[in-house]
């Protein structure tokens, strides 16, 4: 369940053979147990060195022997993928991978009574939560006092086990560098280098949103000069690690929670009762979602009054779990990850180009679980004449939505259709 690393994070491989071999010999440590046999769950991955290549290695292994020792395992391992020489010091920081990721990622006292206990993070993504386009972040800052009031009781705690991860991760760092010279492979050696300095700068980064969280909260409750002066300097440090982070070599990560973060944090130190009231002001979750539908009520009695000028632009089928966008230029188009797993597009066909004028752009729904697809940004001079489709499929689990977008050759100002949200 290493759920920080997807296909484009280019992280340091988690080693999870302690993890397995306990299981293993907690299963196996009945006097009666009638297992008999071995049932794999191995990766495709059977070569290299990933997260997954490791698992399947260490699996095979100990299905000869569940009681063989893992320091030998991990040795083995690497000595097979980078060589005797760098083999014991590699398989020093293989087996300090789940301290970091664990101590450097995971915020204990939100997982406690909760099924899913990784919830300020997702693959690739520190999700915005809510409508941030629209609720100026109301939502995520919601979200984040609800984290930073969990974990109050135990403030301390809760950010040494984070210092303590990204003491591990600099470890990482400084042990390799001590045999980098060793590599004759130096393409090899440079994205190991890469790949350790990843995780270094994404725990880093996830520290510092942690800390800049509770900064900021203990300043709004109680605004004087000392946590001012606090949330000021865990806000500059929460810069500059979000700085080196996107800056190393194979960053693939999405900020948007840290962004938002970043945001409100910079608008109550210019002014926090300007900041106060900007959030009070802000429409609420429910108050959007209102105001969503009766968008959606006006799209079926703009295309009914404009049907003989509508121009169909193109049909979607697309499964969708959680949050996304489907942007739209001319007769391409992009999918942006907002939450959870990304949008898997089924069908596409486009059967005209968006123009380069301004137009307005309407859905019109054929499947989709509520809230349905809304028109998030129409085409505009200032977007390059794009549009901006917002998907949500409401838990749980995915959800297929099929939709058409029509254009109507009028601006939405001409037939009075205005995206209340951009005022």
């Amino acid at each position: 369940m290493n759920y920080y690393e997807g296909g484009s994070s280019n992280i340091f491989p988690t080693f999870s053979g302690q993890y397995h071999q306990g299981g293993l010999q907690s299963f196996l440590s009945p006097e009666d147990s009638n297992v008999r046999g071995v049932g794999f769950l191995v990766n495709n991955s059977m070569t290299g060195w990933s997260t997954s290549s490791v698992y399947s290695y260490v699996l095979y292994r100990l299905s000869w022997n569940p009681n063989e020792d893992i320091n030998q395992i991990a040795e083995d391992f690497c000595a097979i993928n980078f060589g005797k020489d760098a083999a014991e010091v590699m398989a020093e920081i293989y087996l300090m991978t789940p301290v970091a990721y664990k101590y450097g990622l995971h915020i204990e006292p939100i997982s406690y009574g909760r099924f899913n206990s990784f919830i300020h993070m997702n693959t690739n993504v520190f999700p915005g939560m809510g409508y941030p386009q629209m609720d100026h972040g109301r939502e995520h800052m919601e979200f984040l006092q609800k984290i930073y009031l969990r974990c109050k009781p135990w403030e301390y705690e809760t950010l040494d086990d984070l210092d303590h991860g990204i003491e591990t991760a600099k470890e990482m760092v400084e042990k390799y560098k001590t045999i980098k010279s060793q590599f004759t492979d130096k393409q090899l050696a440079q994205e190991l280098e890469n790949r350790l300095n990843m995780p270094r700068w994404l725990i880093q980064t996830n520290n510092e949103y942690v800390k800049t969280t509770f900064d900021y909260f203990a300043y709004r409750e109680n605004p004087n000069e000392i946590s001012k002066q606090k949330l000021s300097e865990s806000y500059q440090r929460l810069l500059k690690a979000k700085k080196y982070f996107m800056a190393t070599p194979g960053f693939g990560f999405k900020l948007f929670g840290v962004d938002i973060l970043i945001n409100s944090a910079g608008e109550v130190l210019d002014d926090l009762a300007k900041a106060e009231a900007k959030l009070s002001a802000t429409p609420t979750r429910e108050r959007l979602e209102v105001t969503i539908t009766k968008q959606q009520e006006l799209y079926k009695e703009l295309l009914s009054k404009y049907k003989n000028e509508a121009v169909k632009l193109l049909y979607i089928e697309i499964k969708v779990d959680g949050r996304d966008l489907l942007i739209v230029n001319g007769d391409k188009y992009k999918i942006k990850n907002l939450r959870w797993d990304g949008a898997h597009v089924q069908k596409i066909k486009f059967f005209d180009k968006l123009p380069k004028e301004e137009v307005t752009v309407i859905p019109l729904d054929i499947e989709s679980r509520p809230m349905h697809q809304f028109i998030l940004e129409q085409p505009a001079a200032e977007n390059d004449y794009t549009v901006t489709v917002y998907m949500y499929d409401k838990p749980g689990a995915d959800g297929i939505m099929e939709f058409e977008l029509y254009y109507i050759p009028k601006t939405p100002k001409e037939i009075g259709l205005n995206l209340p949200w951009k005022n």
